[in-house]
């Protein structure tokens, strides 16, 4: 039989990835699951997840007779699992949930990458360091310089990398650049958008804003 003929007549059964991915709530509670080795109940399960109790608990079952999801029954309710000896676990679910959640670090890397001289720190900021990026949302970065001689070369730099990296990631990489003496004068004003950095920015290289505000700047 030839792999065409074969591919056309196979069931589900052959390639089960649409059981098991095929519906969001099944994704959300694999999502669910990979965070939390050690197991869950379905109710607990569905309030991570942001599911109906229902809705969860129909997805770890449906997972279940797959094989994919492991049940243990502590009375009065079941304990729910990833069934990691399962080779669609092993070999596709664990390594995609692994690379689904590092990719806005990935990114960030990779347009940093390689660093210009003079960088003190690099700070993501925004949706997307809030855990609340939605489609079409931008990437913020903050790129705090020592002095004013390298802030063109960091924004060249960053702007350089972005754009070579839209293809791959499809999101635009917003970069603001301050030199340090800047940003605390932005601080010390009030401004909103330096106040609302510090507060919830996460350095992804470099000094934490803390430093760069109180201390001095050290560079690369």
């Amino acid at each position: 039989m030839s792999s065409k003929s074969y591919q056309s007549t196979s069931s589900d059964e052959h390639f089960p990835l649409i059981s098991i991915l095929g519906r969001r709530s099944r994704l959300s509670v694999l999502r669910c699951l990979y965070r939390n080795a050690s197991g869950l109940s379905g109710r607990e399960t569905g309030r991570q997840s942001k599911l109906s109790h229902q809705t969860a608990v129909r997805a770890l079952n449906g997972l279940f007779d797959l094989g994919v999801v492991s049940r243990e029954s502590f009375p009065p309710a079941y304990r729910y699992s990833l069934n990691r000896d399962h080779w669609a676990v092993k070999e596709i679910i664990l390594p995609a949930l692994e690379k689904e959640g590092g990719w806005i670090d990935r990114l960030v890397q990779e347009v940093a990458a390689p660093l210009p001289e003079g960088m003190v720190s690099l700070v993501l900021y925004g949706s997307a360091a809030r855990g609340r990026l939605k489609p079409g949302s931008d990437i913020d970065l903050l790129a705090l310089v020592a002095d004013a001689a390298r802030k063109a070369e960091a924004e060249d730099h960053f702007a350089a990398r972005s754009t070579e990296l839209f293809p791959r990631y499809k999101r635009h990489v917003s970069i603001l650049t301050h030199t340090v003496s800047d940003f605390k004068s932005l601080y010390r004003k009030g401004n909103r958008f330096a106040r609302e950095a510090a507060k919830t920015g996460r350095v992804v290289w470099g000094k934490l804003l803390t430093e760069v505000l109180f201390d001095g700047a050290k560079t690369r």
